[in-house]
């Protein structure tokens, strides 16, 4: 008799223990943390965002490094000019000639011009057969210079001329267009997008 009293509160019991099991589950969720998907997306997007923005990092310095060379170039290019505009010559005994004391005569030598030779990063005057003044430049490693017609570029004293030509600084997939004109002019035609658009 005990025995089958007790059976319906049992049942009654175990099964008023589901439905409140089965509320909690309703109520609460089994995480209040993120998923294994939820973190590996995050991650994935994560990675993706710092993989474009490396990338672009890295480009940005490579285009840097060819404008920094090119400015480089154009600020010896100016260099040379102003001297040779300014007649700048050394007067000394065996250079150009002169007094002695460095002093420029009418005798002393004609100043042919200021140079800028490409090739070796070297700036320097002429004066008929002697050289002075000489000063070198360096460019970023890996910088390569082509230069047509000339690869020397003169600046003809007390005058605007010089021999014209057109330079191309690269590096990676970059080109970088630099040009002299007869007259002088030194024009910056930036970043062009192959070597045939910088040589034209």
């Amino acid at each position: 008799m005990n025995k089958s009293a007790l059976h319906p509160l049992c049942g009654f019991t175990i099964i008023r223990t589901l439905i409140a099991i089965k509320n909690l589950d309703i109520v609460q969720p089994l995480s209040s943390g993120f998923t294994i998907i939820e973190l590996l997306v995050v991650m994935v997007i994560t990675s993706l965002l710092f993989g474009v923005g490396i990338t672009n990092f890295n480009e940005y310095n490579r285009r840097q490094t060819v404008a920094q060379a090119a400015e480089t170039i154009k600020n010896n290019l100016r260099l040379a000019q102003s001297k040779a505009q300014s007649g700048e010559k050394d007067c000394s005994v065996g250079v150009c000639d002169g007094d002695g004391n460095g002093k420029c005569l009418t005798t002393s030598k004609t100043l042919n011009g200021w140079n800028v030779d490409l090739p070796s990063k070297t700036v320097y005057g002429v004066c008929q057969d002697k050289t002075f003044g000489s000063s070198s430049f360096s460019l970023p490693a890996g910088i390569t210079l082509t230069a047509a017609p000339a690869t020397t570029v003169i600046f003809f004293p007390l005058s605007s001329a010089a021999t014209a030509t057109t330079i191309c600084v690269s590096k990676y997939t970059y080109f970088y267009k630099l040009s002299v004109t007869a007259l002088g002019e030194i024009k910056d035609g930036g970043f062009v997008a192959n070597i045939t658009d910088c040589q034209n």
